[in-house]
């Protein structure tokens, strides 16, 4: 609790309200939160005390000849009350030379500064002698100016782009309406002969703030101011049109690391895309992204806005004049060395075996990934999608190799035995997608890696980073199968599949038979010593390969099943297809059992022998190139095999 002394001066914020309930408690409530506070009487105190606490009075003054008792009770409710945000102290406020008639005139914007903070009157002034810089043209440029003026600031340069699509007449009416009404009000035109040659730092020099709007995006001249912004530790508020839809920031200041690019990059194509008749630039359109730039503005030079994330951007739908704030997350590209590292064997064994906890379930985060505005997934949703007999999610990622906006990657549906192995899987294919065009990107990009750009990498996400590590060997396996296998026919023996007692691949089995399908199983040559399994359907052939057999099995089974209940599907680069699979011999009996599953530390700890075994080693890199990815995930690895020697597999 707030420590309270009897010189407080408290004062009941604006915006709150309270509602005795029936059981003798009371209900508060305001723009912060909302409180319930309970005790004998409790109604009949607030009633009277909340008149009282008006910020006249000190709390020495209230309680002055009141029996002890009821001092304590005055105290222990303006204490509680203070400390969940619904009073504020007065006598802390900041003193201020703002005259009655200001004062009255923008009581609406001091008060809110003094709900969010205090010493509202103290933070306005401030705000009033910012010096400001409107950089635009036409309409846009005459809403932002008019938006000024009404917030308050009453003194600031503007700069005209484009003197033919502005309205000087229009300029003067507004400029000259406001001074009617403030006598303050005082513009400068700051003037450039030759705007696409313009020396921005010292352009912007004299000024603390530089607002800057544009009806089409030029993403040059942004970067230019915004770069001289920051050597010049400036403020820097975008306001544009980015094609169909209107663009407000990111706020960059001097302590911010938001950047206009990274935000362009999460920015996806596909949700600026729309049709430009119904979706035009407009006046109306220009005024509120406007106001929301000055609004921004306003809260940064009175210090309200530091809890805010620093990395959002407000979108405006330009056919329903809706607009919503959307969170990024920094874009990888925009930093000055991004890399992958390749990891050491020991530290990597050390990890492994030092991890017991799992991270957070990720069912609940890949949801904060998705957004269609600026998410790392576009979207990850069962859509419509048909559930029976295997449960179905889709994702699609985004590209971020984009210059900006974003490009969706091809679109992915995963299945599994229930619904949340579908939308788990959905996930951790989604992130390997994403991260997977980075480290090409970055392989092709260093010197360093050229001798791996033919290898076969495999990328593999997982809640814990032994998950990660086999998912990104079986990627790699599956790729140099492929590749080998490449105009080639596989050869496999025949399966009985009356001797499959695995649960899992017996409910595939059935499903088969209830779609009327008939069913052969067969089992490929190992791929350096990890089992290969095909599954014949009415289209061809789908398989698997597994570091277990199990595994392997299951996968088989479930990909040709997939395919037998979504057809339109597009077949993942890591599921085996082929037309035709030779078969040779006699049906085989499985032995693989229905067992308890296999820790995935231990299968990776096999899977590196087996690997030895065949004279192979993996060479791991650190594919988790972005925080959240760190964060989030257990770990993200790029793996690729090299021989340690000359022997064939």
């Amino acid at each position: 609790m707030d420590k309270l002394n009897p010189s407080m001066r408290i004062k009941v914020k604006r915006d709150t309200v309270y509602i005795p309930d029936s059981d003798g408690s009371v209900y508060f409530r305001n723009n912060i939160g909302t409180f319930r506070m309970k005790g004998d009487m409790i109604d009949r105190w607030v009633d009277q005390l909340f008149p009282m606490f008006n910020g006249v009075h000190t709390l020495e003054q209230l309680t002055d000849d009141l029996p002890e008792e009821y001092q304590q009770q005055i105290f222990q409710v303006a204490g509680t009350l203070l400390e969940n945000g619904f009073l504020q102290d007065v006598s802390l406020e900041k003193s201020h030379e703002l005259s009655p008639e200001v004062m009255s005139r923008y009581a609406a914007q001091i008060e809110y500064l003094d709900q969010l903070g205090g010493s509202g009157g103290y933070r306005f002034q401030k705000y009033r002698t910012e010096k400001v810089l409107v950089i635009g043209a036409g309409s846009f440029l005459l809403s932002a100016i008019h938006a000024l003026l009404e917030s308050g600031c009453v003194q600031f340069h503007y700069a005209i782009t484009n003197e033919t699509a502005t309205n000087r007449e229009r300029l003067e009416a507004i400029i000259e309406h406001s001074r009617r009404k403030d006598p303050h009000v005082d513009l400068d035109e700051l003037k450039l002969t030759l705007w696409e040659g313009a020396d921005w730092s010292a352009t912007i020099e004299p000024f603390t703030g530089i607002l800057y709007t544009s009806a089409n995006v030029n993403k040059d001249e942004v970067s230019m101011i915004q770069l001289a912004c920051r050597e010049r530790e400036k403020v820097f508020v975008p306001a544009l049109f980015v094609q169909q839809k209107g663009m407000v920031g990111p706020l960059i200041h001097p302590q911010s690391e938001a950047c206009f690019e990274s935000a362009l990059r999460r920015l996806h194509r596909q949700a600026l895309c729309a049709d430009p008749e119904q979706h035009p630039y407009s006046m109306t359109a220009a005024a509120m992204l406007a106001n929301i730039a000055v609004f921004e503005w306003f809260k940064y030079v009175s210090g309200v806005n530091e809890a805010e994330e620093p990395n959002k951007i407000y979108l405006l739908n330009l056919e329903t004049m809706e607009g919503s704030w959307q969170s990024y997350m920094p874009h990888p590209m925009q930093k000055e060395e991004v890399g992958i590292e390749v990891l050491d064997e020991r530290e990597l064994e050390l990890r492994i075996s030092k991890e017991t906890e799992q991270k957070e379930s990720l069912l609940s985060l890949f949801p904060s990934w998705t957004s269609p505005d600026t998410g790392i997934f576009h979207s990850w949703e069962e859509g419509e999608l048909t559930q029976l007999p295997l449960t179905q999610c889709r994702v699609t990622a985004v590209d971020p190799v984009a210059d900006g906006p974003a490009e969706l990657l091809s679109t992915v549906v995963c299945a599994g035995y229930t619904h949340d192995e579908a939308r788990r899987e959905a996930g951790l294919v989604g992130a390997e997608m994403y991260v997977g065009r980075m480290v090409d990107h970055l392989i092709a990009q260093n010197s360093a890696y050229q001798a791996d750009l033919e290898s076969n990498i495999g990328v593999g996400a997982g809640e814990t980073a032994a998950e990660g590590l086999c998912r990104a060997l079986q990627h790699c396996l599956t790729l140099t199968y492929v590749s080998e296998m490449k105009g080639r026919q596989p050869t496999a023996r025949p399966v009985q599949v009356d001797s499959i007692v695995d649960e899992q691949s017996q409910f595939y089995v059935r499903s088969f038979a209830t779609l009327g399908e008939k069913l052969r199983v067969a089992k490929g040559h190992e791929v350096c010593g990890f089992p290969v399994y095909w599954v014949e359907t009415r289209t061809g052939w789908y398989g698997s390969i597994g570091l277990l057999e199990r595994e392997a099995l299951r996968k088989a089974l479930m990909y040709a099943l997939q395919q037998i209940q979504t057809p339109t599907n597009q077949v993942s680069k890591y599921v085996l297809t082929a037309q035709s699979v030779g078969l040779t011999g006699e049906a085989i009996e499985l032995a693989c059992s229905s067992v308890q599953e296999e820790l995935e530390k231990e299968v990776w700890k096999q899977a590196v022998e087996v690997l030895a075994l065949h004279q192979l080693s993996p060479r791991i890199m650190n594919a988790a190139i972005e925080p959240f990815l760190e964060e989030d995930l257990g770990g993200v690895f790029a793996l690729l095999l090299s021989r340690r020697c000359s022997d064939e597999c």
